[in-house]
């Protein structure tokens, strides 16, 4: 029981750090992570080692580091396929889901067809497990967001999947269960933008800032739509 409890007031401390893509502290809570699942492989320490991974992973992508990207990803999914099939929960599937579909941008193309489906498969199982999950809408938003309209994803179903997930993550306790919040306004405000609806766009962003205000991914977003809306006598005057 007080595995569970370490668990869930650490959350929020890695959610910090991820949402500030502040790598020392990530690979603090990496270390970490590992020493609390040595004892149980198989116990709830495990999601912590995932958590930061998916953070390490990101962050590394933003800075250009695939190798790194690559270390973070393998490992995380090599504990999440780990856990045997009957025993996955909806959070198994929707990162597994998510994963694969990361795994796909250091795939060759001849065998990203194979690596789609399978997170494809992942993701409807989050969602058939549990349909009230917002993780599993919020990752099948993301894939929807990364994938062409030509393969069924595009901005529209993206925003779909996102308004889903933001509604459920609204029924959830504020305390540590509404991980991923931040991404799902940040996405939506992105794909809004593809769409062309920058004011509601806009209006998103603001809200993802009015509730993470330390999220690194949403100020950067903020100021290109600042400055895109500046003239060209106002962009030579900011510094």
């Amino acid at each position: 029981m007080w595995v569970w409890l370490l668990v869930c007031l650490t959350v929020p401390e890695i959610w910090r750090a991820g949402r500030q893509m502040d790598t020392l502290q990530l690979q603090v809570y990496h270390r970490e992570a590992l020493q609390q699942m040595h004892p149980d492989p198989m116990g709830p320490g495990r999601w912590l080692v995932v958590l930061v991974d998916l953070y390490r992973m990101q962050v590394a992508l933003a800075h250009g580091q695939p190798q790194r990207a690559q270390e973070a990803l393998r490992e995380a999914l090599n504990l999440l396929e780990s856990v045997p099939k009957d025993q996955r929960t909806a959070d198994h599937w929707a990162f597994l889901g998510n994963f694969y579909g990361t795994q796909l941008a250091f795939t060759p193309w001849y065998r990203r067809p194979v690596l789609g489906r399978r997170a494809t498969q992942a993701l409807h199982r989050a969602l058939h497990q549990d349909s009230l999950n917002p993780r599993a809408w919020l990752f099948a938003g993301l894939q929807a967001f990364y994938t062409p309209r030509l393969f069924g994803g595009g901005p529209q179903r993206a925003v779909e999947r996102l308004n889903r997930a933001l509604e459920l993550y609204r029924r959830r306790d504020p305390f540590w269960d509404r991980w991923g919040e931040d991404l799902a306004l940040l996405y939506r405000a992105r794909a809004l933008m593809q769409l062309g609806h920058q004011e509601e766009a806009r209006r998103t962003l603001q809200m993802c800032l009015q509730r993470y205000p330390d999220s690194a991914e949403a100020l950067a977003w903020n100021r290109r739509i600042q400055e895109a809306s500046l003239t060209p006598s106002q962009r030579e005057v900011t510094p």
